[in-house]
């Protein structure tokens, strides 16, 4: 990821978290890190951050390409030490 990209995507976290807070959302924890989405999401920053609920949303993907590419929500949902809420 190049410097440029990441700040682009810290505008976005940004604007993400101004979204939540005028709706209600207080307790909002930007998290950037690079890597292996699977096991970042489902073990290491459900470890370090503390968190107890990871909400992923799901493609719908048809079953050939979720086995020809892998899910991450799939992987999540099996391996996460926490709760794991799929939102369609």
């Amino acid at each position: 990821m190049t410097a440029m990209e990441k700040d682009r995507v810290k505008e976005q976290l940004a604007a993400s978290i101004r979204y939540a807070n005028n709706h209600g959302l207080t307790k909002v924890t930007p998290i950037l890190e690079v890597g292996s989405p699977k096991k970042e999401i489902a073990i290491r920053i459900p470890e370090e951050y503390g968190i107890d609920l990871i909400m992923l949303g799901i493609t719908g993907k048809g079953v050939i390409e979720r086995m020809m590419m892998g899910s991450v929500a799939q992987y999540v949902s099996a391996h996460a030490a926490t709760n794991v809420l799929l939102v369609k």
